[in-house]
Order: structure tokens, then C-alpha cells, then sequence
């Protein structure tokens, strides 16, 4: 197992503070919507198929990329700006979406 280095980054970094944690992004043209779509390419699925949930700045990434086509859905309040489709108001209407979804497609667990 590889442990934490203590040696400087050799390339520029973003700060992005968040409620509860802070992300540091290396300045390169790549997020998580990038990352997200080259999985959906890689493994060959229909955007369409994809389901993302996401609570924080950097899912926003991965609404906008998928844009319309996949199910996406915000998690946090119905208020704030945000490019998903849906929106559950908190992690427990999560759940209930998602139980739902698995019982639509016939799974009732």
C-alpha cells in the first residue's frame, strides 16, 4: 500500500471548499463529467441507461456533460441552481427513488 507523500505537487492546482471537505483539482481540461462519459463510452452503454446521483459542486460536472439524455438527480435543496433533471431533497428521498427504480425494473429488494 502506497501511503500519503509529503512531496510537493509538480503542477498547478484549484482549491474548491465545500461544506464539509476541500478538493484540490490538478488545472487540466478533465472533471468528473469527462470521466463519467468515457466510462459510459468505455463500457459501451446508452447514456440513456446511466443513473447519477450527486450532492455536491463537482456532480454538476457529470449533469452537464450527460445533459439530457441520462436520469440524473440532484440531492440537496429543490432552491439551488443545478443542471440534473431531478432533484431528491435529501439522502432518505434518495433511497425512496431508488427503491422505486429497482422495483420498476423487478427488483423489489
Amino acid at each position: 500500500m502506497r501511503s500519503w507523500s509529503h512531496e510537493p505537487l509538480h503542477y498547478p492546482t484549484t482549491n474548491h471548499h465545500f461544506t464539509a471537505a476541500s478538493e484540490f483539482r490538478p488545472q487540466v481540461e478533465w472533471n468528473k463529467g469527462f470521466a463519467m462519459r468515457r466510462i459510459v463510452r468505455r463500457i459501451n452503454l446508452s447514456e440513456d441507461a446511466v443513473v447519477f446521483l450527486g450532492d455536491d459542486a463537482t456532480d454538476e460536472d457529470v449533469f452537464r456533460e450527460l445533459g439530457s439524455t441520462a436520469i440524473t438527480v440532484h440531492v440537496g435543496s429543490a432552491t439551488a441552481p443545478s443542471h440534473a433533471r431531478l432533484n431528491a431533497h435529501d439522502p432518505a428521498d434518495a433511497v425512496l427513488f431508488l427503491d422505486a427504480l429497482a422495483s420498476f425494473f423487478g427488483n423489489p429488494n
